[in-house]
């Protein structure tokens, strides 16, 4: 009995992080009540609400939010690069444009205790992951493998519209099967990540800005978008790198559950894709008749590891071969080049600014109506090449020619000198002999990149 002769609870003065450390051995070693340790003699469901209650009072951990409740562009840019990953018989194809996500109610599907948040929406989804490039998504390694990436379907916009709206439905077009496992890495206590080739390029999502070299800086303010527990997205801020010291990862205190894993995990700062979630702390204990989260407070716990984007940025500079497919939400050199070249075959002009956006999209469909190509937006080795035939341009050496990075670097440099070229070439006075002049500088400039990538291959002596 206390002063005051109110009786004083087992939990009082025990602290948060020795409750949820006692809490989670026992879901991890499936121990039941009073099995061994200091807190053994306290039950398991007292403990969990000793814990809620002081999570409650200190932390207000559960930073989860809708993205109909985002206001923020730049986060609502992040979270179109976000795809859900569901099985196979999660989809069901409808023959009118759309498609059915099969989907459960989260509280019956976790068992939960009444009052979680989020117990009346579906769940659908078994990972999570981001666009970064055209048609490849990059996703945590441990969501699938070699024998399952055919059957894996990648679903954009799967998200709540409203807080009681939820989405039994989406357009087929943001649906994709996983075409082919492009590279892979699994390690417990590693680097963790997959990147998959989908069956077509994305058209309607931007790509997401990747790290493709550094690391983040300690401390940095990250979020993290995804789908926790197979939940309609969900933007989770208000986190920051814990420990920035393991090579391949980092550990930050991200509000993450199963379904999370291949998460982009975005520097709050400039929105670049820092890494992916891949593990993390357990998601719900049993309380002895449902189930409830801790979600890990700030100051304590180990945090949620993010493979770095580094790890596995190096393979996407291959991808599309010498010259990458551009779409919306590119940028750099390349679609510097293509919208100057756009700008001398058609009107209305576009900013030439080196940023794939819905202008550049809509003239690069224009471009491809108009040579008899489906006009999906996306700037390919076909459309590069009808682009070539009507100006006159030297033909674009293959990537099993030459190393992809003289090509790009090449575009680079060429950019404002090709459509110059180009332009003179469509004037009557000595339009041939410029012609000529221009499949000239092509082939003596590929003779010198064969020269250099001979020489930049060759061992040392």
């Amino acid at each position: 009995m206390t002063e005051t002769g109110t009786r004083r609870r087992p939990t009082e003065g025990l602290g948060v992080d020795a409750m949820l450390a006692e809490i989670r051995r026992r879901e991890l070693k499936a121990l039941p009540d009073g099995a061994d340790g200091p807190l053994a003699a306290i039950p398991t469901g007292e403990l969990v609400a000793a814990v809620l209650d002081e999570q409650k009072v200190v932390y207000g951990v559960d930073d989860r939010r809708d993205l109909f409740e985002v206001t923020d562009p730049a986060v609502q840019r992040d979270a179109d690069a976000v795809v859900a990953l569901l099985r196979e018989s999660h989809v069901r194809e409808n023959g009118d444009g759309t498609c059915t996500i099969v989907a459960q109610r989260f509280a019956d599907a976790e068992g939960l205790c009444a009052g979680e948040r989020f117990g009346d929406q579906p769940v659908a989804a078994f990972c999570s992951g981001v666009l970064v490039a055209p048609d490849v998504v990059a996703t945590a390694g441990h969501c699938l493998d070699d024998t399952t990436v055919g059957s894996t379907r990648f679903v954009f916009g799967f998200r709540m519209a409203t807080a009681t709206s939820a989405p039994g439905t989406v357009p087929s077009r943001d649906v994709y099967r996983g075409a082919a496992l492009l590279g892979r890495a699994l390690t417990g206590d590693g680097a963790d990540w997959a990147l998959v080739r989908l069956d077509r390029a994305v058209t309607d999502h931007a790509v997401a800005p990747v790290r493709r070299a550094g690391r983040i800086a300690d401390h940095q303010a990250v979020h993290v978008i995804g789908h926790p527990s197979g939940l309609p997205a969900k933007f989770a801020p208000g986190a920051t790198v814990r420990d920035n010291g393991p090579a391949d990862f980092f550990v930050a205190d991200l509000d993450t559950y199963g379904g999370n894993s291949g998460s982009p995990v975005y520097n709050a700062t400039s929105h670049e894709v820092e890494g992916l979630l891949v593990r993390g702390e357990t998601d719900f204990v049993d309380t002895g008749g449902c189930r409830v989260s801790l979600v890990c407070p700030t100051s304590g716990c180990r945090g949620e590891d993010v493979t770095r984007a580094p790890v596995f940025a190096a393979l996407l500079s291959g991808l599309g071969g010498a010259q990458p497919l551009l779409t919306r939400g590119s940028r750099g050199p390349e679609v510097t080049a293509w919208q100057s070249l756009l700008n001398r075959v058609q009107d209305p002009d576009v900013a030439v600014d080196g940023i794939f956006g819905q202008a550049t999209q809509r003239a690069t469909r224009q471009f491809q109506r108009a040579s008899g190509l489906t006009a999906d937006g996306v700037v390919g080795p076909d459309t590069r090449a009808a682009m070539a035939q009507l100006l006159g341009l030297p033909k674009a050496p293959s990537s099993g020619e030459l190393p992809d990075g003289f090509v790009r670097a090449l575009t680079a440099v060429l950019a404002p000198v090709l459509p110059l070229l180009s332009a003179a070439a469509q004037e009557p006075v000595d339009a041939e002999a410029l012609r000529a002049l221009g499949r000239q500088l092509g082939g003596v400039v590929a003779t010198l990149l064969r020269v250099l990538a001979t020489q930049h291959s060759s061992p040392a002596p």
